[in-house]
């Protein structure tokens, strides 16, 4: 069964009439799009990113360069071209498929399908006829809607092009009633076929109008919104019809082989069914169900080779469940038994006094991705929210943050009564998640004239009501639900629903940090950011006078950020024992965490360094610049103007990070990844600019401006320096 057959063909030929982000969204789920080949290139950040696109060759370019751009074209994902140099692209190796041939009376097309301009009766006779002659092929043949000659493409298997000023001049309903007009009921029914359902011409209507997979019911004799109880609809990227139009086939955009955790909670989930189910045809029923969401990673030869292969073991293990399972079943609770014994959490370690004085400035490296590959990956995410705004924002939001707008439901509860329920935006300011929820990242003492936060909605879209709670009492006006370096572009540049700011504040991921210092960067964007703040850090300085336990807590209170986060224990004088001390009280704290697996992570990626004095561990500690640094010494404050980079400091075995990021009174957004040699932490002066004013008098003037005309002329700025001398000459002339 071949999907070819087109409703019809929009071809989008001047950049003066590109119709709506709408429009162009709805066509491009029901039909390839036409573009002209001398305006695709300024067209492609406008168009749907999984748009199916033609290509019309009207290139004003010398013969070899026209076809090097129409194959360049085709290389870059555009399906087919309309063009004159059939025979000549398929010497080049393009395949006939591929290449729409405009139709000419002096003979039959080298490629599959041709397209009539403008025709006259005798061309016109002569393309039916061999229409007629190829309709057993099942070719695509088309025509211009333009034309004085009008003729029924369910008839004639004839694809009509319509041109973008027509296609503004058609509502949604009349665009999505050419795929209608189009199909007809299948003769024989359904019968057998696989991975075939009903529809009728209504739920073919609401399937393009909501696209969501939407089918009818015959035993309920009525619509059927696949998967709307359980809230998994189906999502149409595409909806084309087949050769004989008695058939649509829906692509779908598939989340369960791209979303482990969804894959994950839908296996369990069908598991606990299974078990519980106590009919036969419940248990049937629901083994199909695991079996379906099971083999969407394995096919089910691999599943019988494994079988096969366990047949013919000799020595088998004991068939008891494992003691996590039974005490579940036996309604026993327990905590996750966790191996360390024979894998324990351990730091890198490092002996200062074995590294050569040169390399020492090199060996605390940070487990990030480089600046120009964080560049390369967070510049096109930028341009996107940049050039196409709040569309670009939405999709960015459904790539990264997993979360997709709810299209409004709709239901005829009976016949005349019509119930509808929608969503309403959210509107507020900016501020990033991280691998936490809530983040309390907003809870700054500041009052800016207005503000915005963005913040990655949960998966249902909601945001936490701690968080909701602190923007309105912080004043913030503005929510938008999103994060990472989309967020960071709509900020910077604005969109039709997205405030532009003058300044972004907040930390954030890699992504984040690049995305703030790119945009800080461009001119167009004209906002600054309060630092460069990325991944969470810690540096802890501790001797013998240290607890160990309170040693691994402030390093395990870092290290549950982010499989990036990086914690440092600079252990002065420190004897083996004494390590081994703080290393298991890692293991014996970390056990108790709930996010044990970020910490797995995060510790083999950070560094005990063993070194012989204070004065060295400082000097390190400068040279490292860490976000947090925390001393478990004798003694602290004697050692405080030791200190010259770190973004804030905790002095004594009694001063948590914990407290700096929720309550002492200290702001907690701070410095990453060494830029505290440069930067200062998020204070409310960060919130505030300085407008400086002077005024000179007449005396005032007389003393000054013989040192300002000296220096200008130094620097050869003749013009400032005579902006003085006038005011001297008038001056001395009128005493």
């Amino acid at each position: 069964m071949g999907f070819a057959h087109l409703p019809f063909l929009p071809f989008l030929d001047s950049q003066a009439t590109i119709p709506s982000q709408e429009t162009l969204k709805l066509l491009n789920l029901i039909t390839p799009i036409l573009v002209s080949a001398s305006i695709v290139t300024k067209l492609l950040s406008e168009l749907p990113t999984s748009v199916e696109c033609y290509i019309y060759d009207d290139l004003d370019l010398d013969h070899s360069a026209r076809l090097d751009l129409i194959v360049r074209l085709l290389d870059q994902g555009s399906v087919k071209v309309v063009t004159h140099f059939g025979k000549d692209l398929i010497a080049l190796g393009v395949p006939s498929h591929r290449i729409i041939s405009p139709f000419s009376s002096d003979g039959s097309p080298s490629t599959q399908s041709v397209i009539l301009q403008s025709p006259q009766p005798d061309t016109l006779n002569k393309f039916l006829d061999l229409v007629n002659l190829k309709m057993s092929r099942l070719l695509s043949w088309m025509i211009t809607r333009t034309s004085n000659f009008i003729v029924s493409g369910s008839k004639q298997n004839l694809v009509h092009i319509i041109r973008s000023a027509e296609l503004n001049a058609m509502d949604s309903n009349e665009i999505s009633g050419w795929i209608i007009l189009n199909i007809c009921s299948r003769k024989f029914a359904i019968l057998d076929t696989l991975g075939q359902v009903y529809s009728s011409l209504e739920s073919i209507k609401l399937s393009i109008k909501t696209q969501r997979a939407t089918y009818f019911s015959r035993s309920r004799n009525q619509i059927w919104v696949k998967g709307e109880t359980s809230g998994a609809t189906q999502e149409c990227l595409r909806i084309r019809t087949d050769c004989d139009r008695d058939s649509l086939e829906f692509t779908l955009y598939n989340r369960l082989f791209t979303d482990e955790k969804l894959l994950k909670a839908k296996i369990m989930e069908e598991a606990e069914e299974l078990c519980d189910a106590e009919s036969p045809d419940d248990v049937t029923g629901e083994m199909a169900d695991l079996l379906y969401f099971a083999l969407c990673r394995v096919s089910l030869a691999d599943v019988e080779k494994k079988l096969n292969q366990r047949s013919l073991k000799i020595i088998r293990r004991k068939g008891d469940a494992k003691p996590k399972w039974e005490a579940k079943i036996n309604d026993i609770d327990t905590k996750p038994i966790v191996d360390t014994t024979s894998n324990p959490l351990r730091c890198q370690m490092i002996d200062l006094a074995e590294i050569p004085i040169e390399k020492r400035a090199s060996l605390l490296k940070r487990p990030l991705t480089d600046s120009k590959t964080m560049t390369n990956l967070v510049t096109p995410i930028i341009e996107m929210v940049k050039l196409r705004g709040d569309q670009g924002l939405l999709e960015a939001v459904q790539k990264f943050d997993r979360y997709k707008e709810r299209t409004p439901m709709v239901v005829e509860t009976m016949k005349g009564v019509v119930c509808s329920r929608f969503a309403d935006r959210l509107i507020a300011w900016v501020c990033t998640r991280g691998n936490s929820d809530p983040s309390l990242d907003g809870l700054d003492v500041s009052d800016p004239r207005s503000s915005s936060r963005i913040h990655p909605p949960r998966s249902d879209g909601t945001i936490s009501a701690e968080i909701m709670y602190i923007a309105s009492k912080c004043g913030v006006s503005e929510i938008v639900k999103a994060g990472g370096a989309h967020a960071i572009a709509a900020l910077a540049y604005g969109t039709d629903r997205v405030s532009k700011v003058d300044k972004i504040f907040g930390p954030g991921n890699q992504f984040v940090t690049v995305a703030k210092m790119l945009v800080a960067s461009d001119v167009q964007a004209a906002t600054a950011i309060d630092m460069p703040a990325g991944p969470s850090e810690v540096l802890v300085i501790a001797d013998h006078t240290s607890d160990p336990v309170f040693v691994a807590a402030d390093l395990l209170s870092q290290a549950e950020h982010g499989i990036d986060s990086q914690v440092i224990l600079l252990a002065v004088d420190l004897s083996s024992d004494a390590i081994l001390q703080i290393e298991h009280q890692i293991n014996l704290q970390a056990l108790k965490l709930s996010r044990l697996e970020i910490i797995k992570q995060s510790i083999p990626k950070s560094f005990i360094v063993k070194v012989s004095t204070l004065n060295l561990a400082f000097e390190l500690s400068n040279h490292y610049a860490p976000e947090h640094l925390i001393l478990h010494i004798h003694n602290p404050n004697q050692f405080t103007p030791l200190i010259k980079n770190a973004g804030s400091v905790f002095i004594g075995a009694f001063s948590p990070e914990s407290c700096g990021d929720y309550a002492s009174g200290t702001n907690h957004s701070l410095p990453t990844v060494g830029f505290a040699k440069q930067y200062s932490g998020v204070s409310t002066m960060s919130f505030m600019k300085h407008i400086t004013t002077q005024e000179l008098t007449k005396q005032g003037l007389l003393a000054l401006g013989p040192t300002v005309i000296r220096l200008a002329n130094l620097e050869g700025l003749d013009g400032h320096a005579n902006a003085v001398q006038v005011r001297l000459s008038n001056s001395s002339s009128s005493s």
